[in-house]
């Protein structure tokens, strides 16, 4: 059985509870899943080592996985409740450059990260934008698939599937739109190197390409957890700022850099970067 199951059978339950205590009940989850996974241990502190090149203490690890601990929480409640109740209030950082951008009127990319809480991201642009279109992973099983979906879309977030979205996410740039991808980690066929401090990381490139040839904006949008609820930051316009896919790419990666190297606790990257020893 695929442990993410446990959210398609819990999340009934976990949006009846008040948020606050479900919360403190996700952070003593979080902390199991710490001291039983030793090998995703040592790939958060390797990852962090390199990325803000100092090693990581106890503390900032154990945080990464409370992160993805609300993040599941996160998921679990905003598939039965609105946003704000199930996850808390939005701050937003900089969205005048993303208004900006939608007064152009010629769509928008938006590059997020495993940062906080990302779906928060879709869902706060969705509901001050009216929705949004998102790549995501095929998940297994397929009833996974089809809980995070749903989550989304009962905000406004649609998601498609890498490699065969069909025609939506064009439709929605032509329409002024926002299209969202996860950034940090490569899926589909094409990726770009990018540096990340002292590390690498592979971008993938699809997404980019299609907008970058379209003239949309591009932006780096971030989630961060803060004390009742999330702050969502939004970066300049990276398409202005480069005409070249690669360019963009390192662009977003700076951003993510600096990020992290501000909340290094709130970067749920389990898997090692490449080349990271």
């Amino acid at each position: 059985m695929h442990p993410q199951q446990l959210l398609v059978w819990g999340s009934a339950a976990a949006a009846r509870l008040p948020r606050t205590w479900a919360e403190v009940l996700a952070d003593r989850a979080g902390d199991l899943a710490w001291a039983g996974a030793p090998a995703a241990r040592a790939n958060v502190a390797a990852n962090l080592a390199a990325v803000c090149e100092a090693p990581p203490d106890r503390a900032t690890v154990r945080g990464v996985f409370r992160t993805y601990a609300r993040y599941f929480l996160g998921a679990m409640r905003l598939r039965h409740r609105d946003r704000e109740t199930a996850t808390g209030r939005v701050e937003w950082d900089g969205v005048e450059a993303l208004d900006a951008s939608r007064e152009r009127g010629r769509g928008v990319l938006v590059l997020s990260a495993h940062l906080g809480h990302w779906d928060v991201v879709a869902a706060a642009l969705a509901e001050r934008y009216g929705g949004m279109c998102v790549f995501v992973e095929l998940l297994q099983p397929p009833s996974l698939h089809a809980f995070y979906r749903a989550a989304r879309a009962r905000h406004g977030v649609h998601a498609v599937p890498q490699g065969a979205p069909g025609r939506t996410p064009a439709a929605v740039l032509r329409a002024n739109g926002i299209v969202g991808v996860v950034a940090d980690r490569p899926f589909g066929a094409r990726q770009v190197a990018a540096r990340l401090g002292g590390a690498r990381l592979d971008v993938p490139i699809g997404g980019i390409r299609w907008a970058v040839s379209r003239g949309a904006a591009i932006h780096a949008v971030f989630g961060l957890r803060i004390p009742g609820g999330h702050r969502v930051s939004v970066g300049p316009d990276l398409g202005a700022q480069a005409s070249q896919e690669e360019a963009v790419a390192a662009g977003y990666a700076a951003l993510l850099h600096a990020v992290v190297r501000r909340h290094p606790d709130q970067w749920c990257l389990m898997s090692r970067l490449p080349g990271v020893v």
